[in-house]
């Protein structure tokens, strides 16, 4: 039961993230994934991380 729940958090967290980023006008990753296809949610809160970087330069 714990590890289904553990999985819809990280599944809201990368849909939010998208959602984040899409606000922002990103739509790829740094290597042409679009984000929608990248499972990893690592590379989505690092995706975030840079494209919030950029927003505040």
């Amino acid at each position: 039961m714990a590890q289904l729940e553990n999985e819809t958090e990280v599944e809201r967290r990368k849909q939010k993230l998208i959602r984040d980023m899409h606000k922002l006008g990103i739509y790829y990753t740094s290597d042409g994934r679009k984000l929608e296809e990248v499972s990893s949610l690592y590379t989505l809160e690092w995706t975030n991380i840079q494209a919030l970087n950029q927003a505040v330069k």
